[in-house]
């Protein structure tokens, strides 16, 4: 070197081209054999330089739920249960019928406007924005089995409270409950739309709980919000189904405690019947379903049906009842029974599938009744 300031300068530049190698490692397609060098020499100065390499931080985008649709919702406020009657000293079996009656009638006011805003937050806050902002975290299939007709029934909630509210400040015995409620019979029917498929749709909330890690954080956030009530979203969608079967239980309720003379009496005892009616359909709707269900679920992990086509077109039967059965034979194994109305068949599990062991139609059983003392 000429002098002492050159030498130094020219090690400042290496020391600078070092760094720049560590820190600025060029794309993997700039180490390409040259000269006769092996691959796997420059995969070695590959790891070598990238240990200087810090990793990009990944920048995990953070999911904003909106709330706009559920701001723009009428709903009503939170009510205050009003104070209860005062208690007389000489209080009669009648004012204690009565004060009772009271609160009952507040229960079911109280009640539907806490359950509507519970709608409201299933509509607003989760229905909404997976139909538009966040309409990729779920197919439309699954769209419509969670949520059916949800915003039907929220439109009858509104009008029912609408119509409670004016009845609630009347004097009680001018009270016409019983004649409101028969009055929406015909609303209260829609029900069984939601009905359908409830054991699917409580499975399908487990599932996609399980499985779709997106979704997961969009109900997390939801759940973070003060609306939410730190409530889990299936307590949300099972609230309709709970609702319905709520209403012959505070009918019933209600007629205990109305005087048998009161002009709403009548009403209430014929309101309380055409609701039991409802629900009765609404239970029917839902084990119909769930048979369906389990019917399909069969049919698809059977196997040795080839040569059955009666059991090849199983969601055509109609099931009866199925369970658990031991069939004891040289060698005893565990089994499922299925009573169709046209054929027994008694499968074996077979891993995820299973297995036809015996299919015999029911128009060639015998029943024979076993004595035994013999």
């Amino acid at each position: 070197f000429a002098n002492e300031a050159a030498r130094q300068k020219l090690i400042e530049q290496m020391t600078d081209i070092q760094a720049f190698c560590f820190t600025q490692r060029p794309p993997k397609k700039v180490f390409a054999p040259i000269g006769g060098e092996s691959k796997a020499a420059l995969k070695t100065s590959e790891k070598r330089l990238s240990r200087f390499v810090a990793p990009e931080p990944v920048v995990k985008e953070k999911l904003i739920v909106p709330k706009q649709h559920y701001d723009a919702m009428v709903l009503p406020p939170k009510r205050k249960q009003p104070e209860p009657r005062s208690v007389p000293s000489d209080e009669t079996d009648t004012d204690r019928e009565l004060r009772h009656r009271d609160g009952v009638a507040n229960e079911i006011v109280t009640t539907e406007t806490d359950y509507i805003r519970d709608l409201g937050v299933l509509i607003g806050l989760y229905l909404m924005p997976l139909r538009v902002e966040f309409s990729q975290l779920l197919t439309e299939y699954d769209m419509q089995l969670l949520f059916k007709n949800i915003e039907v029934i929220f439109e009858v909630s509104k009008a029912l409270l609408e119509k409670l509210e004016a009845e609630i400040v009347k004097p009680p015995r001018e009270q016409m409950l019983g004649a409101l409620f028969l009055s929406m019979i015909e609303e209260f029917a829609k029900y069984k739309t939601y009905c359908t498929n409830r054991t699917i749709s409580e499975e399908l909330v487990q599932q996609l709980l399980k499985d779709n890690l997106r979704f997961v954080e969009f109900v997390e956030e939801v759940h973070k919000l003060p609306e939410s009530h730190s409530l889990p979203f299936g307590s949300f969608v099972m609230a309709p189904f709970q609702r319905i079967f709520r209403y012959p239980l505070l009918l019933k309720e209600l007629l205990r405690s109305t005087p048998s003379d009161w002009p709403d009496y009548p009403n209430i005892v014929k309101a309380l019947e055409e609701l039991n009616f409802i629900v009765k359909g609404a239970n029917d709707t839902i084990r119909t379903a769930d048979t369906m269900a389990k019917v399909l679920e069969l049919q698809n992990s059977l196997s040795g049906i080839s040569d059955s086509p009666q059991l090849r077109h199983l969601h055509k039967q109609v099931l009866i009842k199925d369970q658990k059965i031991r069939i004891d034979a040289i060698k005893s194994y565990s089994a499922h029974l299925y009573l169709f109305k046209e054929v027994i068949l008694i499968t074996k599990p077979k891993g995820n599938k299973q297995q036809k062991r015996f299919a015999v139609p029911v128009d060639r059983c015998y029943v024979f009744e076993k004595n035994p003392a013999k």
